[in-house]
């Protein structure tokens, strides 16, 4: 089952990247903030998601989130001239990824300048590696 059709109109980034959603992968429930969700009884649901109540015919479960904020690196960069239309969003979210928390710049018409590893103000770039596969 599809939690999220296509939106019918996209003011927003998000609104791409979320025909991409994969409700079977806990990490994209953090990338997009999603902690519930509500979903009819007869609906199979992925072994993460923890049943909260149960309202008629229809089930609230919960997914394990960091929230509003997480610390993420930034070693890949996409840029594009058109906001709308970002096909490696898609292989970026279909990859392991967002799972190990590596997530792109992204630059569309050149805004924001793509800032180069180190050159971030108040920030601590650890010489640690963090692998790209979980």
């Amino acid at each position: 089952m599809t939690y999220f059709p296509p939106p019918s109109i996209r003011y927003s980034l998000v609104s791409t990247a979320i025909t991409n959603f994969d409700e079977g992968r806990p990490d994209q429930y953090n990338l997009f903030i999603l902690r519930y969700v509500v979903a009819p009884e007869d609906v199979e649901i992925p072994e993460f998601m923890d049943l909260v109540q149960t309202f008629g015919r229809h089930r609230l479960f919960q997914v394990e989130s960091t929230v509003y904020f997480d610390l993420v690196g930034s070693v890949l960069l996409l840029e594009s001239d058109k906001a709308a239309d970002f096909p490696a969003t898609k292989d970026w979210m279909s990859s392991a990824l967002p799972a190990v928390k590596r997530h792109p710049q992204v630059s569309i018409n050149g805004s924001p300048e793509p800032q180069v590893q180190g050159a971030r103000p108040a920030t601590v770039i650890s010489d640690a590696q963090v692998p790209v596969e979980s």
